[in-house]
């Protein structure tokens, strides 16, 4: 059952939502990096940003969690020499996602809430992508040492399961490479100082403090500004903090199978010990969830910035060759008013021709106008 369950969630729908993943970040940083776009160069980058880590951790998770699940060849024999690899690469961009989205909302409150002579002034936001890149790419550094390639001289399996041309049931004995822990992942210390109580804060409790706290008072600064005249910039800054918070409350729901996870392996350390071999079916599933929700939040921001910004529509409807209801109707005023001024044209001309006396069939360029 759960095998089924697994083909169908990270196999299948893991999958397709991945490829639209990919689609979705591309078109979001072409966008995004047009001059016609009404927003700050610094919040611009920052989406940029986000979009890059968001496109990389779909592309990796189709590779490190997808293609095994399809193809048993994949599986048996590129998965075991190419995960040890992803998975450092994962964890940076999932890191780098919830990151960014902090410092978003980091940029945000402060121009909504900063009168323009104290806003901070950042070049091209590079005071709010730094960090997040080094310290991405730091804190990770220890899953470069976690998972190695190891051979097995002897692997006993069912022919059954793998594409032969038998249906042979009998036990074979073959050379096969599996994902085994170092030294180091193996470590009681790490497992639990580490993988778990240290991850649990930087990649959980402390981010999604800072995204409660900084949404409330942007919540709040938007509701007082509610009713006020205020400048276009102004304006212009509390429509967009609208996308953010729309974007943290996706990116808190497809958190929760996470921080179940999470608070159910501290649990475990405390109750069981850190290397406890219990992981219920219940986990297994929540865990194909958390994959599922997971690559969902990194695909789904280019829709949110459309549902909530017409500007954002206009420009990608631009770079796709669609036209929009606002761009239809301009399009059609435009050739009304054409319309228009020939028919005014004609009456002219047809006055005239009335007043000198000319022929309605005689052609216009063979006639002197006065």
């Amino acid at each position: 059952m759960i095998e089924e369950l697994r083909f169908v969630v990270e196999g299948i729908v893991v999958s397709l939502l991945a490829c639209l993943g990919v689609v979705v970040n591309v078109l979001s940083i072409l966008v995004l990096r047009s001059n016609t776009l009404d927003m700050k160069l610094t919040f611009r980058n920052i989406l940029i940003l986000l979009a890059v880590f968001d496109g990389s951790f779909v592309v990796l998770c189709l590779l490190g969690f997808s293609l095994p699940v399809l193809f048993t060849y994949y599986k048996l024999q590129i998965h075991p020499y190419v995960f040890p690899k992803l998975l450092p690469w994962i964890q940076i961009s999932l890191s780098g996602s919830i990151w960014t989205i902090v410092v978003v909302g980091m940029e945000r409150y402060n121009s909504v809430s900063a009168t323009n002579a104290r806003q901070v002034k950042v070049s091209k936001g590079l005071v709010y992508i730094c960090p997040v890149v080094l310290f991405s790419v730091i804190w990770n550094i220890p899953r470069f040492f976690e998972l190695q390639t190891c051979e097995a001289d002897e692997v006993f399996f069912n022919s059954s399961n793998l594409t032969l041309d038998t249906n042979s049931t009998e036990t074979l004995e073959v050379n096969e490479s599996y994902i085994c822990p170092t030294s180091l992942r193996q470590n009681i210390m790490y497992c639990r100082d580490y993988v778990l109580i240290a991850n649990s804060f930087s990649m959980t409790v402390i981010p999604i403090g800072l995204l409660i706290v900084l949404n409330s008072r942007l919540w709040l600064v938007i509701r007082q500004n509610k009713g006020i005249q205020s400048s276009k910039r102004k304006a212009r800054d509390i429509q967009i903090a609208k996308i953010l918070i729309l974007i943290v409350l996706m990116f808190l729901i497809c958190n929760i199978p996470r921080i179940i996870i999470n608070v159910f392996e501290v649990y475990l350390l405390m109750t069981v010990g850190p290397m406890s071999e219990y992981w219920p079916t219940w986990c297994q599933v929540m865990s194909m969830m958390s994959h599922l929700f997971l690559v969902a939040s990194s695909s789904s921001n280019l829709f949110i910035y459309c549902y909530k910004d017409r500007k954002f529509r206009t420009v990608l409807c631009q770079l796709i060759g669609l036209k929009t209801s606002s761009q239809a109707d301009i399009s059609r005023a435009r050739r009304n008013a054409v319309l228009g001024r020939n028919k005014h044209t004609n009456d002219q001309v047809a006055t005239i021709r009335q007043e000198q006396g000319w022929s309605k069939e005689e052609p216009v360029e063979n006639q002197t106008m006065l």
